[in-house]
This record gives C-alpha cells, structure tokens and sequence, in this order.
C-alpha cells in the first residue's frame, strides 16, 4: 500500500463499505466508490413502497364491488406493462421495497383486467 492510500483513513467510519476500482494502464490513484448502508433510508423504502402498493385497493374494492373496471384500457395495459418491466429492473437490482410494490400492484392490475375481459360482451352473428 501506498503512502497516499494510508493518508486517506477512510476505514474507521461505520457502516461503509469501500470498493476499489483500478482503472487498467493509468497511473493515477484508484478510484474509490464509497456506498452507505443505512438501515433508515431502507426504512424508507420499503414505507414509499407498501404506500404506493395500497393505492390500487380502492379501485380493486371499486371493480369487485361493481362487477367490471371503470377504468380505460389504455390506463390498465400501460399500467400492467410498466408495473412488469419495472420488476424485472427492480429484480435485477435486487431492491426489495421496489419489489414488494411492482408485485403487489401487478397482482391489483391482474384483478382489474380479469373484470375488465369479463365485462366484454361478445355478440355472435348468424
């Protein structure tokens, strides 16, 4: 180790970890990538998750209650879409609050589009 690595003393702070990256061929000094583990901000994260998870169940409660979704197809496959590619990105992130909320909310969009498909009438011409 370098004097100018032991100069920086950045080890004695607590819930931080340190990864260094070398950038290959330079001469410069490593790059170093300090990442806070906070057990609030998680706190945090899974409260703005389970909050926007329950947004749907009045519309959910709304459509079992009248039989069929009032909301527009449009609405309900962006929705659905956006909900699924967002926990894809989320699953490969692996954050768990994010998880918890596109999860939940895909299982609301699936209620609303089983009503939704169930309230086609379909006419049968002979």
């Amino acid at each position: 180790m370098s004097n100018w690595e032991d100069s920086l003393n950045i080890n004695w702070r607590p819930n931080l970890s340190i990864k260094k990256k070398r950038f290959g061929g330079l001469k410069s000094p490593p790059y170093f990538c300090i990442h806070k583990t906070n057990n609030v901000m998680e706190t945090i994260g899974y409260l703005g998750g389970v909050l926007l998870a329950i947004c749907g169940i009045p519309e959910v409660i709304r459509t079992i209650k009248g039989g069929t979704c009032h909301l527009g197809w449009s609405f309900l496959l962006l929705w659905f879409f956006g909900e699924f590619f967002m926990e894809i990105y989320a699953f490969s992130l692996k954050d768990f609050p994010l998880l918890f909320n596109y999860t939940f909310n895909l299982v609301l969009v699936g209620i609303m589009l089983y009503y939704k498909v169930k309230s086609i009438n379909f006419y049968i011409r002979a």
